[in-house]
């Protein structure tokens, strides 16, 4: 420290006094820096007044609470206490629509034979020479899949295709099929390759010669969804194609545990035994109430196939009569209801499943069958204590305006009614018109 200062004022008398008074104002602080200046006795501590700016980084760490967050419709380990503390999802259901609970099976077998082959030049026949021939068969065997029951869906018809890499599906005809056909056809239609040739060098054709193998096949599904409570409603069609779980074995046929058709029953299904034509029971109303294990299919297109024993022939119990005794708002049959006579009862079709509305009644109209009764206050759609306030008219009759940002709503809930008249008031709004969320958004 002693050499450093005289060092510095060494630079003092180098420079000299005269310098220093050149500097101005500055002069007092480079000698108070300094250490040499003219004034005499002890020196104050320095105190320097600046700005300071510095480079670089500083980071810290802190400890964050333990943040959890629940999966909606997932087992919760303390249900009581979360609900408590207000932590579980808005929403608390299982999320999804439709989903495979594993892969699709492909069953691919091989069939090995031996023929005769020519000798190579001469070309005589040669029955000691053999020819190689290999026989690929791929059929789609199981898919296992599964419906979220939360999302208010149905099947309506599941279709399956083979698919190839660089090229149309099997089973493809130009203007007649796309190669699609209802998963239980599928299942019973073969992909089939053969390959043949000679072994590179005469002699039997040795057991290990494989010719190419076939190109595995991934499987196409097409799925269509309606809604359980407005079966009317375009279905929800989802398309996926699939990478498929390949076995040497020959499982059982997913459609063997579903619904088979039945020797000696009708032809009036397609898909499996229990998925009853459309237009096969348009004129039997009562048919799916009468027979529950059946389900409605619209894409059957003119193929009709064996149905199962649950699901019979229609009769003429299915038709659906007037019954004696009950209200005159029918016409065409005992469960056409004039959608007129219940204008003003939102919720009937959805209390009476087996009712159809009937928008050409023209004024005419008859006695109606015992399952579509007269509407009553259930059927009125009275607004529910608890829910919002977003509907005038009845609690079915949801104000426009509220829902304006939320475009899927009335398809979500399609037993709302879009009422572009509230002029700003708003009325307690019934159960099956919650508030909208974001699931009413279309995102």
């Amino acid at each position: 420290m002693t050499r450093r200062l005289t060092y510095l004022k060494g630079i003092g008398n180098l420079l000299g006094k005269d310098w220093l008074k050149a500097l101005g104002p500055v002069a007092g602080f480079v000698e108070a820096i300094l250490g040499f200046g003219s004034g005499s006795g002890s020196h104050a501590p320095l105190l320097i007044n600046a700005t300071v700016k510095l480079n670089g980084s500083m980071t810290a760490e802190t400890l964050f609470a333990t943040i959890l967050l629940r999966a909606p419709g997932s087992i919760h380990a303390d249900p009581v206490n979360d609900a408590s503390s207000n932590v579980l999802p808005l929403y608390d259901r299982p999320l999804g629509i439709f989903n495979l609970l594993s892969a699709p099976v492909l069953s691919v077998t091989h069939q090995n034979a031996s023929y005769p082959c020519y000798v190579p030049f001469s070309n005589p026949l040669q029955t000691a020479v053999e020819m190689c021939r290999k026989s690929t068969d791929q059929r789609l065997a199981n898919v296992d899949y599964v419906i979220n029951p939360d999302s208010g869906l149905e099947l309506a018809a599941l279709d399956a295709a083979y698919l190839r890499a660089a090229a149309l599906p099997d089973f493809y005809v130009q203007g007649s099929s796309d190669g699609y056909r209802p998963l239980c056809d599928l299942e019973q239609m073969v992909v089939r390759t053969n390959y043949s040739g000679c072994p590179p060098s005469l002699g039997y054709c040795p057991e290990n010669y494989i010719p190419p193998t076939a190109e595995v096949r991934s499987i196409g599904l097409r799925v269509r969804l309606r809604a359980t409570a407005a079966p009317a409603v375009e279905p929800t069609l989802i398309i996926r194609k699939y990478k498929p779980a390949v076995t040497s074995s020959a499982p059982a046929s997913s459609c063997t545990l579903q619904c088979n058709g039945t020797a000696g029953q009708w032809s009036g299904c397609r898909g499996t035994g229990c998925h009853v034509c459309a237009e096969k029971v348009a004129s039997y109303p009562l048919y799916f109430l009468n027979h529950p294990s059946c389900a409605r299919n619209d894409t059957c297109d003119g193929l009709y196939f064996t149905c199962n024993a649950n699901c019979p022939a229609p009769t003429s119990a299915d038709l659906c009569n007037g019954t004696s005794g009950q209200w005159s708002g029918c016409r065409g049959s005992g469960c056409h209801v004039c959608a007129e006579k219940v204008a003003s009862y939102p919720l009937y079709f959805k209390n009476h499943p087996a009712c159809i509305p009937n928008n050409t009644c023209n004024g005419s109209y008859f006695t109606c069958n015992a399952n579509c009764p007269a509407p009553g206050s259930a059927d009125q759609c009275n607004g529910t204590a608890g829910e919002w306030a977003g509907c005038r008219g009845t609690g079915c009759h949801v104000c426009a305006e509220l829902v304006a940002e939320y475009p899927c709503y009335f398809q979500n809930h399609p037993y709302c009614i879009s009422n572009g008249t509230c002029g700003g008031l708003h009325y307690t709004c019934n159960s099956n018109c919650p508030a909208p969320t974001e699931a009413d958004r279309c995102n």
